[in-house]
């Protein structure tokens, strides 16, 4: 898909794909592993944060272990220099968290 997108598939590989009715349009709507927790999370914070502000997501946090581990995982991810800046606004945009200090 990615290849005929950029137009660096020959094309007799293109006819034998539109041969057997290959789809070329993906039909996933998944995403990432990142964006579906990312999202998960996002909604999370964004309803306790909406309720309580900056102190009830603190508080979440302290208790649900899932979402700091999560978190933590990313600082990881960056300190390893393999989180794209685009995943790094991502998580400047949670609410409620200064995701680069500690939990």
């Amino acid at each position: 898909r990615r290849l005929k997108q950029i137009d660096d598939l020959p094309e007799d590989q293109v006819s034998k794909l539109d041969a057997v009715e290959f789809e070329w349009i993906s039909t996933r709507k998944c995403g990432s592993s990142f964006m579906k927790r990312y999202r998960e999370v996002l909604d999370k914070l964004t309803e306790v944060h909406d309720v309580g502000g900056d102190e009830a997501v603190a508080a979440l946090l302290s208790s649900d272990a899932e979402i700091k581990k999560w978190i933590d995982a990313q600082k990881q991810v960056l300190a390893n220099g393999k989180l794209s800046e685009s995943r790094v606004q991502y998580m400047e945009d949670l609410p409620g968290v200064d995701w680069m200090k500690e939990l």
